[in-house]
Formats: structure tokens, C-alpha cells, sequence
């Protein structure tokens, strides 16, 4: 492998791993209510921030009302899934490239656990 495609791949590695980072860092910070769409590829944060797949473009946006426009996080997204866990206080996600490269984990929302102990 040559350093071009060492330095693409180190590159397209901190992009996923930015977006895995912002989506903690939202789910930690506002997290009265999630909200789920029925077919998983949309979350929406106690309605100021939603994260969303859009499968005619490809990619995984970052919304918020107060921007006219989405945040582009992840190109040449093929999935993009989520499931919340109440009783575990969680999120199990996954985030798909390409059609063969899968990231997949679980985020622990802390100040949810926090407002439930209350």
C-alpha cells in the first residue's frame, strides 16, 4: 500500500470516527427524549438535534433547527441504524460503508441515567 492510499484510508478513518464522536458527545449533552423513526435510520434528540441517513445522496447528516443547513458527516453511506435501550440506558448503532465496511457500538447515555436515578 502505497502512502497516498495509507494517508486516504487514515483520512476517511477520522471522519467515521468524528461522527461516532459528535453523536456521543449530542447524546450525552440533550437527552430528555429519543426518538427513533420506525425504520431506525433517523434519531431525533429532545427535537434540537437529529441524526439522519439519506439514502439518495449516501450520506449520514447532523441536523439542528437552528442551521439552514445539515451537517454533512459520512460519504458513501449505504446504512445508517439505530436502536435505543431504555432499560440499559444505550444506543446500539450502525454505520455502514460502501456495502462492506460495518462500525458498530454501543453509547451509554449518561445524563439519561443520571435524570432516571433522580
Amino acid at each position: 500500500m502505497t502512502n497516498i492510499e495509507n494517508e486516504k484510508k487514515q483520512a476517511r478513518l477520522e471522519e467515521i470516527f468524528y461522527a461516532v464522536d459528535l453523536l456521543k458527545s449530542d447524546l450525552n449533552k440533550v437527552c430528555d427524549s429519543v426518538k427513533i423513526s420506525q425504520d431506525r435510520n433517523h434519531i431525533t434528540l429532545d427535537e434540537k438535534v437529529a441524526y439522519a441517513f439519506d439514502k439518495k445522496h449516501l450520506q449520514l447528516e447532523r441536523r439542528t433547527p437552528r442551521h439552514a443547513k445539515n451537517l454533512f458527516l459520512l460519504q458513501e453511506v449505504t446504512d445508517f441504524q439505530v436502536t435505543f435501550f431504555p432499560e440499559a440506558n444505550s444506543i446500539l448503532y450502525r454505520i455502514e460503508i460502501n456495502g462492506k465496511e460495518q462500525i458498530r457500538g454501543y453509547i451509554f447515555l449518561l445524563k439519561y441515567a443520571n435524570k432516571k436515578e433522580e
